[in-house]
């Protein structure tokens, strides 16, 4: 099975654990991997300004969703991931994309509403790697994210192809056919950010390195 601890904050920065509360799905460990079972981040991410959760259950190929109140959770919704070995959710507004890290990989979209989620016709990509169905924890993709202004949506692909795969993203949420796949300054992309400038911050695995770029109208990075 799979879960999510709940803890309560104070004031002072310290936790209390108060609930546990189980997915209704399986979770997974990546081959390899030691202290990261996903060998992933963002593997749960809130979304509607805090009030929903969602989770993705690994071994179940399904994502979990959350309705929040404080240290509570409940469960609302329950649908496929529309891959193998879900590790990353982002969310943008009602968006919310999903990383597959199994198989050839791949990112589903999705729309959220009323608590769940509604799985976008015709909005599924492959990211063409090459991975068992429980993948690799180096080549496994690490993270799906879109920019600042929902532009584009961003997958680090780590030692499967040490590049970023970049999708376009139209107004309607509508993705590009294939990402332009961009390599990275040092290998084994992991996991990135954007800073407050919008320049796209990824740490990089293999030399516990970070690099910043400036990522382009055409999804190229510099």
């Amino acid at each position: 099975g799979n879960s999510i601890i709940t803890f309560a904050r104070a004031s002072d920065g310290t936790l209390t654990t108060a609930n546990t509360y189980s997915t209704g799905g399986l979770g997974g460990v990546a081959t390899g991997a030691s202290a990261d079972p996903l060998a992933s981040q963002g593997g749960l991410s809130l979304a509607d300004g805090g009030s929903v959760l969602l989770a993705t259950n690994a071994g179940s190929g399904t994502v979990s969703v959350f309705s929040v109140d404080g240290t509570s959770l409940h469960l609302t919704d329950q649908v496929s991931s529309g891959g193998l070995f879900p590790n990353s959710i982002a969310v943008r507004g009602n968006l919310v994309a999903v990383l597959n890290a199994g198989g050839s990989g791949s990112v589903a979209e999705f729309q959220l509403a009323n608590d769940r989620l509604v799985a976008l016709p015709n909005e599924n990509r492959s990211l063409g790697l090459s991975n068992d169905p429980v993948p690799n924890f180096l080549k496994a993709p690490g993270q799906v994210g879109y920019s600042p202004d929902g532009t584009h949506l961003v997958v680090t692909t780590k030692f499967s192809t040490n590049a970023l795969d970049v999708f376009s993203v139209s107004p309607s949420g509508a993705l590009g056919s294939a990402p332009v796949v961009d390599a990275t300054v040092y290998a084994v992309p992991f996991a990135f950010n954007f800073d407050t400038a919008g320049r796209l911050v990824v740490n990089q695995a293999s030399n516990s390195s970070v690099s910043t770029y400036v990522l382009n109208a055409d999804g190229t990075i510099t």
